[in-house]
């Protein structure tokens, strides 16, 4: 680059994320140039990623994706917040575009946004956010309340996490078909009756969760319980 004595700076475009090298004369006005200025050196800004792709989750994993940026980037940092729009929690750097989140609580919503890092160690803007919920987790401690001849109470501990959308209690007679089945009114509710049984006849019971999040997921069931109905 040069500059005259009666003209204007001129400037340069180089390319996102790229090692520039400059230097400069100067011109006067019978048009005699200066010996070169000492050099200019460094990286230019990356471009910042767009929104990550949030693929498969389950109850305590959400795995994510990326397309490198125009210019292309040396890492990605991954920011992750639950229930915050505006993710500022630094998760991993990756030189990849995938990356997994594990230990996540289920049911719960969560936002993703990136940054990639240049050669030259800097970081560009936070790009665009995504978000996705965890599947929801299994209720456990399945347990008899009260029984009679013909109906059997259960109780349960709730799923972890975010309330699910209601549970299923599902039951038959020999352990491995569960032709029954009945939902709770809510996912607050963590009982259920079972009734129209035949008296003296063992039953095998067991419950999930259902949420409505990711299209609608289960989860996986409780500890099977067997109770015997009374004989009058």
């Amino acid at each position: 680059l040069y500059e005259d004595d009666d003209e204007e700076e001129q400037s340069v475009q180089p390319a996102t994320n790229d090692y520039v090298t400059l230097k400069f004369k100067s011109r006067n006005g019978t048009g005699t140039f200066s010996s070169f200025s000492s050099t200019i050196q460094g990286w230019t800004l990356p471009t910042a990623p767009a929104a990550p792709t949030l693929g498969t989750a389950t109850a305590t994993t959400i795995a994510t994706s990326w397309s490198a940026p125009a210019g292309g980037a040396s890492n990605y940092k991954v920011y992750m917040d639950a229930g915050d729009a505006t993710p500022t929690t630094l998760r991993t750097t990756q030189s990849g575009t995938t990356y997994t989140q594990t230990g996540l609580t289920s049911n719960t919503q969560y936002y993703f946004r990136l940054k990639s890092e240049g050669g030259g160690g800097d970081l560009s803007a936070f790009g665009a956010v995504s978000n996705k919920y965890t599947n929801v987790g299994a209720p456990s401690s399945l347990q008899t309340d009260e029984y009679g001849n013909t109906t059997i109470d259960v109780e349960w501990t709730a799923s972890p996490g975010g309330t699910p959308t209601l549970y299923q209690v599902k039951w038959g007679t020999n352990g491995i078909a569960f032709p029954n089945s009945g939902n709770t009114a809510n996912g607050s509710t963590t009982s259920f009756q079972l009734t129209s049984l035949t008296q003296n006849t063992q039953y095998y019971i067991k419950v999930r969760a259902y949420s409505s999040n990711n299209s609608g997921n289960y989860s996986s069931y409780s500890n099977t319980l067997t109770q015997t109905t009374r004989d009058r």
